[in-house]
């Protein structure tokens, strides 16, 4: 992709992304805001319905205290009088009020007066049946003016919705004691819902609490005391509003639906569309226009200057000088060609002295290879012969005097095929020759290689050794086994030999990698020795080089070990780190980073050489974090009448064991959630499962980690990686055998 190209693309990625974000910006800032103008006109409309139907209620109670708080009503009540319901209470009384009934009613219930008007036969009729069990002593209304109350308000008969307002009937002048109530009811049918929306200028509609549909029941429940109002979008046209009325007795009673027309937002969608155009088009010609300027003045002569420099590449070294030409008034542009003239004209002199170094280090160079070959072949030859004979000769009987001496001669040629090996692969490393090969290796293998090849030379020194290894160490991984056995050996070799009081410790360290089935290993070998002044840390890793003040009689090394293993480090994606102090002591550290974790290899699974004992069928719990050493375990015992109970932690065991009782444990001691530790002591405080013997199971030695109260607490111990046979040994004590018998 060319310069204009990529200008071309770039350009047109910024238009897009300004184009989207203008887009963005519109609809959070203007669309957002037309929907929150249109929700308050919304909610205000709401409340106009409300205030509506409450004024209509307001009616209702203001014409029945007229009629209750008067003389004659007072007196029809106490007399009830045939002249009183002739003078007051027609037809006409029912239709100049829009009343759908009227009710005088005593304290005690009884119904002193009632009638309805039914407006299809345009006369009165009796009480709606419906009505009727309100009008008890236990329900609302009545109840409400046994304590001297009004009741207004909503109720709901099979009818439909009525306004009712209950008014305790006094004298003129308000005074008592009332001896009943006056009841007026007014029908809320859907002539009056009409008559509301053609006031309104919008539609309205109502729907029975009772009988709502499905999708009206959710809105309902939305509503609340603290959430009166809820707004809803319909259509792009229209939107709704939602208020629930609640009846006399404080039970829902309708739903009120308004739905409203959306002129606000239909004009912030026209408004946004407008803005975003104009700014679109006007983004559009701004950008041509750049582009247009930038392939005039810049695009056009760089291309120009690319064409010249191809030129130089294709005519090579035919050409002794060669000046490029680019048009310009001494700007950037210009200067840069100019400054490559000149840049050609150095590199032409530079070519020539070039040739005749390069001409000089190739001799060189290949009569090193030459020499270190015949070296390396010359020294190893007899060399061979000398350690190979010398450890037939350690096999034989030989007194304590020869022994010595074959040991000798197997130190010193070690040492000599050390130091043989270190000028090799230094001069590989400076060639950069020094290849790395991955493969699928045991990583226990290697440690347990190197610990037995330390573990008499530190003992002969009076010099302890301990190994610390992690429970989720990987047993197989994808690294160069050779490299970081050496690495490994460097390191150790370097620790014995400056420790002459204390020891040494070997850790391995786990800790997750980024990639998934992946890891990061850091191998730590600190030791008690007389450690390194600050100064020399960055020093000891380079080439031929040792600490100040070291003693190279008793020490010796040719100062390439570390070096060398430095670089090795990073060519296995890690690194070597180093924290020391002065009589003290050193931690190196060996850190490989994203080291891949493989399954078994075929040729290294284990194969346990099978016995003919059978062990007595039972049930074990295995008590392992990790998956793979509770399989291990279980196919070790393949073949045998075992049960096995699994746990992933410290408290399933505790749970698992309560449960099955099982009749051996065998316990890894570093568990998430509560250790092994934990585990045991909680397991022996049951009654029913102290006498299970409980076998600790860890990949460091348990008294190197606990306190010998806490060993007490288990009946053996067994340390990983296992050895099956010394599991069936294990087991064998514990659980016992039934007959010689050679498992599948």
């Amino acid at each position: 992709m060319n310069i204009q190209t990529k200008t071309l693309t770039i350009i047109i990625s910024c238009f897009v992304v300004l184009a989207l974000l203008l887009a963005v910006i519109l609809n959070e800032i203007i669309t957002k805001s037309y929907l929150k103008i249109e929700k308050n006109n919304v909610q205000t409309d709401l409340q106009r319905t409300v205030n509506l139907i409450k004024i209509e209620q307001d009616n209702l109670s203001l014409l029945a205290t007229d009629w209750a708080i008067w003389d004659d009503s007072y007196e029809f009540i106490s007399h009830p009088d045939k002249k009183y319901v002739d003078s007051n209470i027609t037809d006409s009384t029912f239709t100049d009020s829009n009343l759908s009934f009227i009710v005088f009613v005593k304290n005690n219930g009884k119904i002193v007066y009632g009638s309805a008007y039914d407006e299809n036969l345009e006369n009165q009729v009796p009480l709606p049946q419906s009505l009727l069990p309100h009008l008890q002593k236990d329900k609302v209304i009545l109840k409400s003016h046994l304590a001297g109350n009004s009741v207004s308000g909503i109720i709901s008969l099979a009818e439909g919705f009525f306004f009712i307002s209950s008014v305790p009937i006094l004298t003129s002048n308000a005074e008592g004691p009332s001896p009943g109530l006056l009841i007026m009811g007014r029908h809320f049918d859907q002539q009056s819902v009409k008559q509301l929306s053609e006031n309104l200028r919008f539609d309205v509609s109502i729907f029975s609490h009772e009988t709502l549909p499905p999708q009206l029941e959710n809105i309902a429940r939305q509503l609340n005391a603290d959430n009166k109002f809820l707004v809803k979008q319909h259509s792009e046209s229209s939107i709704l509003g939602y208020s629930m009325f609640a009846s006399i007795g404080g039970a829902p009673s309708f739903l009120l639906e308004i739905n409203i027309p959306r002129p606000v937002y239909l004009q912030g969608r026209k408004a946004v569309n407008l803005i975003f155009t104009s700014v679109f088009i006007g983004m559009l010609v701004l950008i041509v226009l750049v582009y247009f300027l930038l392939q005039k003045f810049i695009l056009n002569r760089l291309s120009e200057l690319s064409s010249e420099v191809e030129k130089i590449q294709s005519i090579g070294e035919r050409k002794r000088i060669y000046k490029i030409k680019v048009d310009g008034d001494g700007d950037e542009i210009n200067v840069l060609a100019h400054s490559i003239n000149k840049m050609l004209s150095t590199i032409y002199k530079s070519n020539i002295e070039l040739e005749k170094a390069k001409n000089i280090a190739e001799k060189s160079s290949v009569a090193k290879s030459e020499f270190l070959s015949t070296v390396n072949h010359e020294l190893r030859t007899p060399l061979h012969v000398v350690i190979g004979y010398s450890e037939l000769l350690e096999r034989t009987e030989l007194n304590e005097e020869q022994k010595k001496y074959v040991e000798l001669i197997l130190s010193g040629g070690s040492s000599l095929l050390n130091i043989i090996s270190d000028v090799l692969d230094f001069s590989k490393t400076e060639a950069g020759r020094l290849e790395i090969n991955k493969t699928e290796m045991n990583l226990f293998l290697i440690i347990n290689e190197v610990k037995s090849m330390f573990e008499k030379s530190l003992l002969d020194k009076g010099l302890y050794f301990e190994v610390q290894i992690p429970d989720n160490l990987p047993k197989y991984i994808f690294m160069d086994e050779y490299r970081l056995k050496q690495v490994l050996l460097n390191l150790l070799s370097n620790a014995v030999k400056f420790t002459e009081v204390g020891g040494i410790r070997f850790v391995v360290e786990i800790s997750p990698s980024s990639k998934s089935q992946y890891v990061n290993i850091d191998f730590q070998v600190i030791d008690t020795g007389i450690g390194i002044p600050e100064i020399n840390h960055e020093k000891i890793f380079e080439q031929f080089v040792q600490q100040d003040g070291q003693d190279n009689r008793k020490y010796g090394g040719t100062g390439l070990g570390l070096a060398i293993s430095k670089k090795i480090a990073l060519l296995l994606n890690g690194n070597i780190s180093l924290s020391s102090r002065v009589n003290k002591g050193s931690v190196f550290t060996l850190s490989l980073y994203d080291v891949e974790i493989k399954t078994a290899m075929l040729e290294d699974k284990f194969q346990d050489g099978q016995d003919n004992t059978q062990l007595k069928s039972t049930v074990i719990l295995i008590a392992d974090d990790i998956k793979e050493n509770r399989e291990l375990i279980k196919n070790y015992l393949k073949g045998y009448s075992i049960k096995f109970i699994e746990a992933e932690n410290g408290a399933q065991a505790v749970e698992l064991s309560i449960k099955y009782i099982p009749a051996l444990i065998l316990m890894d001691i570093k568990m998430p959630e509560i250790d092994g530790i934990e585990a045991t002591k909680r397991i022996k405080k049951e009654s029913a499962l102290v006498s299970i013997p409980i076998i600790a199971v860890s990949a460091a030695s348990i008294a190197g980690e606990t306190s010998q109260q806490n060993e007490a607490l288990f009946d053996d111990f067994l340390t990983k990686p296992l050895s099956s046979k010394l599991l069936k040994k294990i087991l064998v004590k514990y659980i016992g055998v039934t007959t010689l018998f050679s498992p599948d």
